[in-house]
This record gives C-alpha cells, sequence and structure tokens, in this order.
C-alpha cells in the first residue's frame, strides 16, 4: 500500500498484490524488488505535475500508528526495517508527463492500473464483557433511524450503543461453560414492520422468535418456531424467492429449510425436507446456501458436497453433488472468487482447528467440480503474511473496502470448549478482514489474491455474527459476542 499526502489529502492505493509481497511479472513469474516500484509509477499517474508527494508504508495487519514503520515491499525489507531501506523517507517527483508514460510503458501489463480505495479503519465499542450468547444481529428495531446492536438477551440502542434495552430475561454464563444462545437472527417475522429478533439456544435444540413489542413498548412475547434445529451455523435466507426468509438446518438426519405457516408466524413453521437421511447429528458443522449451478435458484451446501435446488421446489429429494469441502466448518459462502462468471466456495476447513479456502469451480467431464486454494493454511505452522490463527467457527463474505471485490471477515472462537478443550484455546482473539484483490488478468485463479488485515486482537467471533451499516455513513459495520462479550466495530470513513 502506498499512502499520499497532497492536496487532497490521504490516499491508499491498493493493489492486485496486496496478498503478496512480490508481484508477477507478464510470464507468471516473481519478479522481487519491483513491487514498491510498480505502484509508485501508478501513483505518478495520479498526481499532478510537479506535486509534492510523500511515501510512507503502511502495515496490512499491524494495529495503530506503529503501522507506519511496517513493510512488506520486498525480501530485502525486514518487518522491523522502515520504508527508507527502498527509498528516502522524503522526495519530491517531478511528475513530467513524457517521462513517466515512457515509464510505464515500458513496464508494460507487469504494473496493471491499480484500483483507489480508501484505506479501512475500525472504532471498536464494547457493548458488555459479560458472555451471553456466541452469536449476534443488527437492525433498527425501535424504528427511530439509527441502526442497534443485538447480543444475547439485550438490544443496545444505536448510534452510541450505551443504552441495553431487554429481549428476553438475562442468564450469565461462565467462559468455562456454554451460552442458551448460538445463532441470532433479525427480520420482521410477522409483517408488522417491527424488526424480531430469532435465536437457536444450542445445536440441536429449539428456535424461538421474540415478538418485537413495537410502539407500544412493554414484554417481547415468545414463540416456538422449530423445536430441534441441527448443525452449529444455521441460516435464515430468501431460498425460495418469494421475498420471506427462511431458516436452514437439518434435523432428524435430513437437510432442509423451514417457515412460518400463518401471517402471524406464531404457528410451528413447517420443515420442508431437501435431503435423503444422510445421519447429521446436532453438532454438524458447515452449512450454506447459495446457486453454484447458475440457474438462478439457490442450493444448499454441507461440508460433504451440495444440493441443486430442483425447478419445481416440492421436489424432493434435491440432486445432491458429492464433493468434500472441509472437515468441519462454519458458514459456507457462494461468490466468484476469481471473477470467471460462476460461483466458487468459500469455507473454513476445521471449526476447531486450521483453515480456509477458497475452491474454484471447474468442469470436469461436464460436470461441476472444484479446486481447493487455500487461503490460510490447514497446519499451524504455515501462516499467511504471517497470521495464522485457529477456530475460524464463524466466517462472512462482503465487501470491506468497497472496492466491489467481496472480502472474508473471520477470526477466532475463544475458548470454544473452554481453556483446554482445543487447540491453541488461549491464543489471542483475533478479528481479521481477508482482502480480495485481483490481477492483471483480472479473471480466473492466477489473478486472486488475498491479504490479511488486523481488526482486533481482544474480541474474536462466537457460533455466528453480522456486518452491515448501522450508521448509514456508508461504511462497513461488524458486531460480534462471544466468550469475552458483545463487540460493535464502527468502520471509520477515511478521506481520498
Amino acid at each position: 500500500m502506498l499512502n499520499r499526502t497532497g492536496l487532497d489529502g490521504e490516499l491508499s492505493v491498493r493493489g492486485f498484490a496486496s496478498g503478496s509481497d512480490r508481484l508477477p511479472d507478464a510470464h507468471g513469474q516473481s519478479v522481487a524488488g519491483w513491487h514498491s516500484l510498480g505502484e509508485l509509477l501508478n501513483e505518478c499517474r495520479q498526481i499532478t505535475l510537479f506535486e509534492r508527494v510523500r511515501i510512507r508504508s503502511v502495515s496490512a495487519s499491524s494495529p495503530g500508528p506503529e503501522a507506519s514503520a511496517g513493510c512488506r515491499w520486498s525480501d530485502a525489507c525486514e518487518s522491523s526495517t522502515d520504508r527508507a531501506t527502498l527509498y528516502p523517507p522524503k522526495f519530491e517527483v517531478l511528475a513530467m508527463t513524457a517521462i513517466r508514460w515512457a515509464t510505464i510503458g515500458l513496464l508494460g501489463i507487469a504494473f496493471w492500473p491499480l484500483k483507489i480505495t480508501p484505506a479501512v479503519e475500525f472504532k471498536k465499542i464494547r457493548l458488555t464483557d459479560t458472555f451471553y450468547a456466541e452469536a449476534a444481529g443488527l437492525g433498527d428495531i425501535d424504528r427511530d433511524g439509527h441502526g442497534d446492536a443485538i447480543y444475547g438477551p439485550h438490544w443496545y440502542a444505536g448510534p452510541d450503543f450505551a443504552r441495553q434495552h431487554q429481549i428476553y430475561p438475562p442468564e450469565k454464563f461462565l467462559p468455562q461453560n456454554y451460552s442458551q444462545n448460538f445463532a441470532t437472527f433479525v427480520h420482521d417475522i410477522n409483517g408488522d414492520q417491527w424488526l424480531d429478533v430469532i435465536v437457536n439456544v444450542w445445536p440441536g435444540k429449539e428456535v424461538f422468535w421474540f415478538q418485537n413489542p413495537g410502539e407500544a413498548g412493554g414484554a417481547w412475547q415468545r414463540h416456538l418456531a422449530y423445536p430441534t434445529v441441527d448443525n452449529e451455523s444455521p441460516h435464515l435466507v430468501d431460498i425460495t424467492g418469494d421475498g420471506k426468509k427462511e431458516l436452514i438446518f437439518h434435523t432428524g438426519g435430513v437437510l432442509g429449510f423451514a417457515g412460518p405457516t400463518d401471517p402471524t408466524g406464531v404457528e410451528r413453521w413447517l420443515f420442508h425436507p431437501c435431503s435423503d437421511n444422510g445421519n447429521w447429528r446436532q453438532y454438524q458443522h458447515g452449512l450454506g446456501v447459495g446457486d453454484l449451478n447458475g440457474d438462478g435458484r439457490p442450493d444448499l451446501l454441507m461440508a460433504e458436497g451440495w444440493w441443486e435446488q430442483p425447478a419445481a421446489l416440492a421436489a424432493t429429494p434435491w440432486q445432491k453433488h458429492p464433493f468434500t469441502f472441509a472437515q468441519e466448518g462454519a458458514q459456507m459462502h457462494v461468490y466468484d472468487v476469481d471473477g470467471d462468471g460462476d460461483g466458487d466456495v468459500i469455507t473454513s476447513l476445521a471449526a476447531h482447528g486450521y483453515g480456509l479456502s477458497w475452491f474454484e469451480q471447474i468442469k470436469k467431464d461436464g460436470a461441476i467440480d472444484f479446486i481447493e486454494h487455500a487461503i490460510l493454511p490447514a497446519v499451524a505452522e504455515k501462516q499467511l503474511n504471517g497470521v495464522q490463527f485457529s477456530q475460524p467457527h464463524a466466517l462472512e463474505v462482503v465487501d470491506v473496502n468497497g472496492d466491489g471485490l467481496k472480502d472474508i471477515v473471520t477470526g477466532k472462537r475463544y475458548w470454544a470448549h473452554g481453556p483446554t478443550g482445543d487447540v491453541d484455546a488461549t491464543g489471542p482473539a483475533v478479528l481479521y478482514w481477508f482482502e480480495l484483490a485481483r490481477g492483471p488478468a483480472a479473471v480466473g485463479t492466477t489473478a486472486v489474491h488475498y491479504s490479511p488485515h488486523l481488526i482486533d486482537s481482544d474480541s474474536g467471533i462466537g457460533t455466528q455474527f453480522v456486518t452491515g451499516d448501522l450508521n448509514g455513513d456508508g461504511q462497513l459495520d461488524i458486531v460480534t459476542g462471544n466468550k469475552k462479550g458483545g463487540f460493535v466495530f464502527l468502520g471509520v470513513p477515511q478521506a481520498l
């Protein structure tokens, strides 16, 4: 990343090589030592004649003001070395048009034009340090125009999240144990224009929805949606295309979805089976929804394959396409990572171990198949740009920096099974976003680069969290909850 301080303030120049410390040349070979120069030349294209420019490096993974001493430009530049090892700390670029364009022409496609996007920073707000839940939600609960945060039995009123309001009777839990809230969704169930809160109390147990009392105020009424919801990553999405969201899960070993049977949502929801009995249990890991075959209909995914939604929704079972995506994943997402027009799969590999990958969709003998590409390695000893952590038990795929590409937000589930129950259980409770960038080709596997950015090191994730714009400033915000409490991370607007 290059930052420029000039008449128009500070710019971050992010490029396709942000996930790598070496830039490939036109033949795909690694060219050491030219990464920063290429970005410098692109910078020259953006500045006016004789503009004074100060260039400093910013570490992609180190928080705080100390980041200005970071360096990821070449093998010759260690992390503790200042930017001056490559260039003087201050100098003038005489941006003479002829010289500038002649140099760029010589380099050709090796230094493709880079997108200019604002830097990403977050403001951390601790809602509470009490362990109430392993999940979180967001939405404008009181319809005052400000987004609110939901963590456990309370909703916290925006924009400052200082006022706490009860949804259901609170119960505090010890971090060595477990809560009674493993998933939190926010949706208007009964169509009264007030957002309700849906809670999965435990994998394999009930999902209740709590009815927003609305303008009249008072207690939230609790209604049973479904009594036995298996899997640790249920979803609430519109899978039928009717504009109403359904709960995606499996029960009794059968994968499917459930939704209200009457307009009030009070009656027990009806389960629609989509698979044969797969003998899946309550603590199954890995579940997702997305259109994999491009027919416009969302399909269902689990760690062992995907189920194709038929043209007639009632037709069962849906056709299963076996493929091993993960050992025990979390939320699984479908997104066109490489820009080639089809849906790829993003998932963690072991919710209580290590690994994060994207699976490139290909055609093999005319059928959909996948090739795995590691983002975070599946073994503790290997890293991505110095980053590794265990227990990526929840993840979201969303555009964090506003460049039009969806990135990954995930982190470490802190003390999932207590202080000794998992690998590196006591490691820092980190929250990261992994920036997706594409290279000169713009399309294809070789164009894809992921770069990790630390958001926080003392919060982490639970079994589910949520992203969105809480305060209407156009920046992505994050709400998380786990055994360290509840947190809001507000995206801080950065001037171009």
